[in-house]
Parts: structure tokens; sequence; C-alpha cells
């Protein structure tokens, strides 16, 4: 259940330190949601949605294991990168939520989470 909690960091150059530039600061955050896909169901119950910065399309939920399917695109907001830069997603991350203050401890109780993803890239 840790993945959710998990931030979105940018680093635009091989060598920038921790936190970069937060992108996201949880799951379905960087995806243009909230409250665990949840928010406009009053009742938290995830809901599929379609949009042309983002959405998520296929959400399962069962007993030991979830399914989701999210797509992000950055043409209104790009991501810079330079000499090495990355796109991060740390499960849990720390308990200052993203940032460099408090503690290294994880939010939750981060769990092996297993992610297929794909990417397409622009250069010009």
């Amino acid at each position: 259940t840790g993945y959710i909690e998990g931030c979105f960091h940018a680093y635009t150059t091989a060598d920038q330190a921790f936190p970069g530039l937060v992108v996201g600061t949880g799951f379905e955050d960087y995806f243009t949601s909230a409250f665990w896909f949840g928010a406009a169901s009053g009742d938290g119950t995830p809901h599929e949605f379609a949009q042309d910065m983002a959405g998520m399309v296929h959400f399962d939920r069962g007993a030991v294991n979830e399914s989701i399917s999210t797509y992000r695109n950055h043409d209104r907001d790009l991501l810079i990168f330079n000499d090495g830069g990355s796109l991060q997603w740390r499960v849990g991350d720390v308990e200052a939520k993203c940032t460099e203050l408090g503690t290294d401890d994880p939010i939750n109780t981060p769990q092996p989470t297993t992610v297929s993803a794909y990417a397409w890239v622009y250069t010009w």
C-alpha cells in the first residue's frame, strides 16, 4: 500500500541533489487526481478517468494485489533533462513527504511493487 504515497522527483541533471523538482506529492497526485483516485466519488472509491494531460484508465483492487493503468503527458509542463537527468518515483518516500526535512523513515510500510512503464520522449 505504500506506493500510493510515493512522490515523483525530477532531476534535471545526474548530479542534482535530493529532492530535485517534486512534480507529484503522491502517486495519484502526479496523475492529476487525489485521495487514492477517489476524490470525485465522495466515498473514496477509485474512478477511471481520461483527460488530455493524464488519466487512469484501469483500476482493479483484489484481495492481495491492485492493478492500475495510468498515463501522463508533459507537453504543457515540459520536463527538461540534461546530462543524465531522470524522473524517479519513490515508493513510500520519506516521512517529511518528498523533502529533505525530517527523517529518512518511509511513509507507511512500503511493499514490493511491480511496475511496467512505457515512455515516449521527443527531442528537438
